[in-house]
């Protein structure tokens, strides 16, 4: 079994106020290597793997609290209809 080379990547954590804090994250070399290129697109806007990453993981936060709340109404109408 072969194992994916890793390369760690500091990113800094935003918590109640704009306060930051530094995390450590792996992440797979092939997932690296796809960042790298699109940030070097310049088509794309991005100046940095960090800003990339922090907006992935904002839009993903965004998506998933959005399915929640769909999810959230949709268990309301139910019980309001039984």
């Amino acid at each position: 079994m072969e194992l994916k080379k890793e390369e760690v990547i500091q990113i800094p954590q935003t918590i109640k106020k704009p306060k930051e804090r530094n995390i450590t994250i792996k992440i797979p070399e092939p997932l690296v290597r796809e960042i790298d290129e699109i940030v070097l697109q310049t088509s794309f806007g991005y100046e940095s793997r960090l800003e990339f990453i922090r907006e992935a993981i904002r839009r993903h936060i965004d998506y998933i609290r959005s399915v929640q709340e769909k999810g959230e109404k949709a268990k309301a109408r139910v019980r309001n209809h039984a």
